[in-house]
């Protein structure tokens, strides 16, 4: 990038050297402690034989939205397997005050794993030119909200431990559970529902 203009644009920037077919976003700020990896070349091959955008979900509980903003928390027509994908039927707003809410059994929320094909290109292009006459960064949630409205957004569930590492509360938990706990605390973290506001995980053993 010339100059920081937002995920969009970046993810943009790497079209040119992706030979025009599909391939993952892996935002690096967010780091896997458990689990296996949410989104695999299958995944994205897959995404691109079916002409639509491939996203990781996991569950979560209630969250503050001053500290999450909008971030990706969906709707799905229903669970499907693993690989299938389930249809996101829209992205909710950040909106008022205090925590989003969640059903006992969780919520679904996209993870910064995805595929880009042909239909995110063509959607984020909108965007960031939209961004750029306006001012501001280029956001991937806006891309995911207009996909979802036009059915082209599909999830894939993913159990594991993900901790955004982009802000000093967040670096410093991830650095605890890489180096400092036991693979007990990271197993049990991966079981169960998230042990602190900056992580994200909850058990899908259930479903």
């Amino acid at each position: 990038q010339d100059t920081p203009a937002g995920v969009v644009d970046a993810v943009l920037a790497s079209v040119a050297w992706t030979e025009e077919g599909p391939f993952a976003v892996l935002l690096p700020d967010n780091v896997r402690i458990a689990g296996p990896p949410p989104m695999t070349a299958a995944d994205v091959a897959e995404a691109g034989r079916r002409g639509v955008v491939l996203a990781a979900c996991h569950r979560v509980g209630p969250e503050k939205r001053h500290y999450f903003s909008d971030v990706g928390r969906v709707e799905l027509d229903e669970l499907a397997p693993a690989g299938a994908g389930s249809r996101v039927l829209g992205l909710q707003e950040r909106g008022g005050s205090g925590p989003f809410r969640a059903a006992p059994e969780g919520s679904w929320r996209l993870l910064p794993r995805y595929a880009v094909t042909a239909p995110w290109v063509e959607e984020a292009r909108r965007v960031a030119a939209e961004a750029a006459l306006a001012g501001v960064e280029s956001d991937d949630v806006v891309v995911h909200r207009r996909l979802a409205e036009r059915g082209l957004l599909r999830a894939i569930p993913w159990r594991g431990t993900l901790v955004d590492a982009g802000h000093p509360a967040g670096y410093l938990w991830a650095a605890h559970l890489l180096h400092e706990a036991g693979a007990r605390e990271r197993d049990a973290l991966d079981r169960g529902p998230a042990a602190a506001d900056d992580l994200v995980s909850i058990d899908l053993g259930g479903l």
